[in-house]
């Protein structure tokens, strides 16, 4: 008996730590391998740092209970992914390049995160281990900008990649400033905030409003007609702010800090210029491009990652890549299945933790989709996972629910 509770506090440690790494290897913990790197001696290592840290973690970690939810219908899932690439393979092998050069960023994380998707329980300390995980993640990437300042660089161009990085970490830690109130984890989010602003991307500012407002909506207890009211009341004190000169003074004097400091100004100059959802930066050109070539081949797509051939290593729109890889009607019903999921899934979340990851994956995802982002990440797949978890939970509670109320019948 104690053997047996001894090794489940190893596993339940393990698998604490596994998620931890998943969701903070390129913010944080991505600078070891790097450190190893510049020792002479064991700088080869540095390659084999994370899949060593995943092999023993998973290891550890292992138990039954975890896949308890992992049914047959995920093993088709996986095998249809394997089908699609396979067929893209046979079809176009043109896209073979890219499908092999998107693998070890992209592909090879889709499986990983839906297990542990499947695996994944929101509760209080989970998150919270996350969000001191995203605290530190944010902070050190301050220190790190601060250091590279130091060198006589500037952080003046736009850092998509990093920017993208770092912005989950961020929405954790809002959403635990928000539960927990802690003037510490308010302070990580500025400072993440600002993070975001001085990449000079728009994309992580415009997800962060959007899952601010979501967040409030989810954690606020009141009435959906007094939220509506207080949203609309905020809405019309935004606008009425928006219109002053009070605006533009406030934006010019956070430019002259982000200059000051060697930042990118690029977010402000939009934000000044009204720029800031209209521009789009030659995404336009793009999505002509891109649906000209659509409308070419309407049923069948051109494969998975099909976007590459045509000169764009991104379609800069989730939805319109998905289409374009699978064809418009098998395109629509595979965006069209993940939102259901996604729509039903935090309508039946029992719990308000499960509930907000659910709403912070949601707009990470979604909303990234409308200029970017790709159904092929890790982020897509782990809500997949989570969502269908909680589903399975839901319907296997209300099976129960039924069964014992037949067996009261029965018994009267």
């Amino acid at each position: 008996m104690y053997k047996k509770m001894k090794t489940d506090i190893q596993s339940n440690i393990a698998f604490m730590l596994l998620i931890l790494v998943a969701f903070c290897q390129k913010s944080l913990f991505q600078y070891i391998p790097v450190i190893i790197s510049k020792i002479p001696i064991i700088s080869p290592l540095s390659e084999l740092f994370f899949p060593f840290i995943y092999i023993i973690l998973v290891l550890l970690a292992y138990n039954p209970t975890r896949f308890k939810w992992l049914k047959s219908g995920d093993l088709l899932l996986i095998i249809t992914i394997f089908i699609a690439i396979f067929i893209t393979f046979i079809l176009y092998p043109n896209n073979i390049r890219y499908i092999v050069s998107a693998f070890k960023e992209d592909l090879s994380l889709c499986i990983p995160f839906f297990l542990l998707g499947i695996c994944f329980v929101a509760d209080e300390k989970t998150l919270n281990t996350l969000a001191i995980g995203s605290g530190i993640a944010i902070i050190v990437n301050a220190l790190y900008v601060i250091y590279y300042q130091s060198t006589g660089r500037q952080v003046s161009t736009d850092s998509m990649y990093w920017s993208y990085i770092l912005l989950p970490n961020t929405m954790i830690v809002f959403n635990y400033a928000l539960n927990s109130r802690k003037i510490l984890a308010w302070l990580c989010f500025i400072i993440g905030l600002i993070y975001a602003f001085a990449m000079g991307t728009r994309g992580p500012i415009i997800i962060l409003v959007v899952y601010i407002l979501a967040a409030f909506w989810i954690h606020s207890k009141k009435s959906k007609i007094y939220k509506t009211v207080l949203f609309l009341i905020f809405g019309g004190a935004a606008y009425f702010f928006y219109s002053s000169q009070l605006y533009n003074g406030l934006l010019l004097i956070f430019k002259n800090f982000m200059v000051s400091n060697n930042l990118s100004t690029r977010i402000i100059d939009y934000l000044l210029s009204n720029e800031m959802v209209s521009y789009l930066s030659g995404r336009d050109e793009i999505y002509s491009v891109l649906i000209k070539k659509l409308l070419e081949r309407p049923f069948f797509g051109y494969g998975i990652y099909g976007e590459w051939q045509f000169g764009f290593y991104s379609a800069h729109n989730m939805y319109l890549e998905v289409l374009l890889h699978f064809g418009i009607f098998i395109g629509i019903a595979i965006l069209i299945t993940l939102m259901i999921i996604f729509i039903y899934c935090l309508k039946i979340s029992e719990t308000k933790i499960s509930r907000e990851w659910i709403m912070l994956w949601g707009c990470f995802i979604f909303v990234q989709g409308m200029f970017g982002g790709s159904y092929l990440s890790f982020s897509v797949f782990f809500l997949l996972g989570f969502c269908l978890k909680e589903i399975r939970i839901f319907k296997s509670k209300k099976t129960q629910l039924l069964n014992r109320f037949d067996l009261n019948i029965f018994a009267k």
